[in-house]
């Protein structure tokens, strides 16, 4: 699967990831669209939201 990291103010990387193996009672399904909250914008353009810093990179979504 792959899953957007921001790693910074602009910096974005995409990375492939292996698929988790469901636990009981869970089941996995497939995503056609996925979209973003609002903070996750603030994170991506500034680097921060609401004083919390992106210190690693941070999966988003």
């Amino acid at each position: 699967m792959r899953a957007a990291f921001i790693t910074g103010s602009r910096a974005l990387e995409i990375r492939e990831l292996a698929l988790p193996v469901p636990g009981p009672g869970e089941v996995r399904i497939r995503a056609d669209r996925v979209g973003i909250c609002g903070s996750d914008l603030h994170y991506f353009l500034h680097g921060e939201n609401s004083g919390f810093v992106v210190r690693e990179p941070s999966p988003r979504g």
